[in-house]
């Protein structure tokens, strides 16, 4: 008999540690499933992106985009014309979008949604300008062209480089950053001097000065609300 109990307990014990390690394992499947999208949402992973694709998108500008072959006063030359001078734009676009994800970092909420927005749109000027290159570039280097011929007529043959392609790929991953910003932004907590105004406001509820007001207003909060 007392065989059959220790058996017996023995069993209970083991049914209850499988219980355990099945339940311990999947609380942990269960913790992995959810730290990865938090990873995702990781303000400081979308700064870097962020800076990374715009500093991309900068960097092909210093490149040549079009090689011109053109009769010149001194016969016959070949041109290199980067892609700051064949599309001024990019390069101040790329600019814009890399101070984006910097001001997105420490904006409220509400201003972070405007500089997504903003991000959007740089990417998309980017595509544009560089296509815009691809499809005529001896319209897009008349000007530099017609230092050497003369004239602003389109002579010559064009060739265009890989460096318009690379910057509308880096200008579709700006756009990418920036419908990211869009969907992640609202978890993120406000910069210092937002979390300190609403702070200040906590331990002071009766006192609103314009500046406090303004910064609730841009947080989307209402500065009259009793607290």
């Amino acid at each position: 008999m007392n065989t059959q109990r220790h058996k017996s307990s023995s069993l209970n014990q083991s049914n209850n540690y499988e219980t355990t390690s099945t339940a311990t394992a999947f609380s942990a499947a269960d913790e992995n499933l959810h730290s990865k999208p938090a990873r995702l949402q990781a303000p400081g992973l979308v700064l870097l992106a962020g800076l990374a694709v715009a500093a991309l998108a900068f960097s092909t500008t210093l490149f040549p985009w079009v090689q011109a072959h053109v009769n010149g006063v001194l016969g016959e030359q070949n041109l290199d014309i980067n892609g700051s001078q064949a599309a001024p734009a990019v390069s101040a676009l790329a600019m814009v979008a890399l101070a984006a994800p910097l001001a997105a970092r420490i904006a409220p909420q509400l201003l972070r949604y405007v500089i997504a927005f903003v991000s959007l749109g740089s990417g998309a000027g980017i595509i544009f300008s560089a296509l815009s290159v691809v499809m005529n570039p001896a319209d897009a280097v008349v000007t530099e062209t017609s230092k050497v011929t003369g004239t602003v007529a389109s002579t010559g043959a064009y060739a265009v480089t890989v460096w318009p392609w690379i910057s509308c790929i880096s200008g579709f991953l700006i756009m990418c950053v920036g419908l990211w910003t869009l969907v992640v932004a609202r978890h993120w907590q406000g910069g210092r001097k937002y979390d300190r105004t609403v702070r200040n406001m906590q331990e002071a509820p009766g006192e609103v000065d314009n500046m406090d007001a303004w910064d609730l207003l841009s947080r989307g909060e209402d500065p009259t609300a009793e607290k």
